[in-house]
Order: structure tokens, then C-alpha cells, then sequence
């Protein structure tokens, strides 16, 4: 009789619902945990304790194991999105955004390394960037930023040369202003953007001058003397335009007399 009832004991232990939960989340079979949650614990106050229990042991360990990478995201964020089912719980809401960010975290490390690889050092700067301090890649990130961030700069200063070259001065601005954006503020270059607008400016102020001279050349006084008057609307100190301008309209009021 005394082994039957201990025996009986024993089955009992072995059988009960905190063991065969414990089991179920052990085997990860959320299916069943789900059973026997909902049907032993749920409502029972003492009983969902010792389950929050075993329930915020198995979310703490799937997140170890994915942080160590002996589990992938897939696998990761299926268990634990099985168990926020049915345990309304915010560690296991916030094991799902730990363990999503922590993948994000390191797709953006591989994108930044295949960007510095292809030479866009400005989607590297980006997704360095996104890296976050729990990624085991975070330190070897941040060094590889400021590399990103070198080259990215120096290749915007090679690009807007080239485009200054070529004239294409508005294109060279906002080749450096998006560099400034991305970058924060950057005494070189901010120092190559006023470079850029300066030499914009003469551009356009030299370009009107030599069309005027184009129309005086022609004889046509009126429409030179006009097309200086519109320049000197935004460039009301710049000497050359105010220079022609008095030329023009002399020249203009002479041949209208002459005439």
C-alpha cells in the first residue's frame, strides 16, 4: 500500500500541470503549452504565476539564443510570437521588438559592408548608422562609419569638382548639401559649399555679360541694357553689372538721340 502511494505521488508530480507545462515550453510545442495553459492556469491566479514564470524563462533563453546566434530570426521570432498568442504579457511584446531590432541591427551591418564594398559610401554612412548598441557588431560598426564617412566625403569633393569643371554649379550645391545633411555640419564642407555658391554667382553674372555683349554687338542696346537691369535684381552690389548697366543705357539714350 505504502509503495502504491508513493508511487501515486510520484505519477502525480511527474503528470501535473506545472511539470507538463514546463515540458511543453521546454520541447518549445507552444501548441500544447497553449492547452495546457488555458486550461490549468488561466483564471487561477497561483497557478498563472508559477507559468509567468516558465513562460518569462523561455522568452529570456530564445532571446539569449538569438543574441548568440545559435538561433536565426526566423526561428526566433516564431517561437516567441507562438507564446504572445495566448500569454498576454509585455515581456514577450518586448522580447519581439528586441529580437526584430536586433535583426534589422545586423541586415544594416551586411548592407553597409556590401556598400563599402561597391563604393556607395553613402548608403554605408546610413546603415552603419542604424547599427544598434546590443549588436556584438556595434563597436566594429562605428569604426567602419568613420571610414565610410571619410570616403563618402572625399568623394563628394571629387564629384563636385568634376562638376564645377563642367559648370554645373547647381548640381555640385546640392551634391554637398545632401553631404551636409547626411554628415551633420562639417566645416569643409560647408567652406567647398560657399566655394560652390560664390562660384555659381560669377558664373551667372559672367554669363549675362557676355550675352549683353552679344545684343550690343548687334546694336540692340535696349534688350542689353534689360538683360543687366534683371541680373542686378539679385546681384544689386556686383560692380561689373552695375558697370555695364550705366554702359548700356548710355549707349541706348545715344542712339535713340542718333535716330
Amino acid at each position: 500500500v505504502a509503495v502504491i502511494a508513493v508511487a501515486a505521488v510520484v505519477m502525480l508530480v511527474i503528470t501535473g500541470p506545472v511539470n507538463r507545462l514546463r515540458s511543453s515550453v521546454g520541447d518549445r510545442d507552444w501548441q500544447e503549452a497553449r492547452q495546457i495553459y488555458e486550461n490549468s492556469f488561466l483564471g487561477r491566479e497561483g497557478r498563472e504565476a508559477r507559468a509567468d514564470d516558465i513562460f518569462a524563462a523561455a522568452v529570456e533563453e530564445i532571446e539569449s539564443e538569438f543574441a548568440a546566434e545559435t538561433m536565426d530570426y526566423q526561428t526566433a521570432f516564431g517561437h516567441l510570437s507562438a507564446l504572445a498568442a495566448f500569454w498576454d504579457d509585455s515581456r514577450a511584446r518586448s522580447a519581439l521588438d528586441s529580437v526584430e531590432a536586433l535583426n534589422t541591427s545586423r541586415n544594416a551591418f551586411q548592407r553597409a559592408e556590401s556598400c563599402m564594398e561597391s563604393g556607395d559610401y553613402a548608403q554605408a554612412v546610413e546603415s552603419y548608422g542604424q547599427v544598434i548598441e546590443s549588436d556584438s557588431r556595434y563597436s566594429e560598426a562605428q569604426s567602419r562609419l568613420e571610414t565610410a564617412r571619410s570616403r563618402y566625403k572625399q568623394q563628394i569633393f571629387t564629384e563636385s569638382d568634376e562638376l564645377e569643371e563642367q559648370n554645373e554649379y547647381q548640381s555640385a550645391i546640392l551634391l554637398v548639401e545632401d553631404a551636409l545633411e547626411l554628415l551633420g555640419e562639417d566645416a569643409d564642407l560647408r567652406a567647398r559649399l560657399t566655394e560652390l555658391e560664390d562660384g555659381q554667382s560669377r558664373y551667372q553674372v559672367q554669363s549675362v555679360l557676355d550675352q549683353a555683349q552679344v545684343y550690343a554687338d548687334r546694336g540692340n542696346y535696349y534688350s542689353a541694357m534689360d538683360l543687366v537691369g534683371n541680373a542686378l535684381k539679385t546681384n544689386r552690389n556686383n560692380e561689373s553689372l552695375q558697370s555695364a548697366s550705366e554702359e548700356y543705357r548710355q549707349k541706348y539714350e545715344e542712339d535713340i538721340l542718333a535716330n
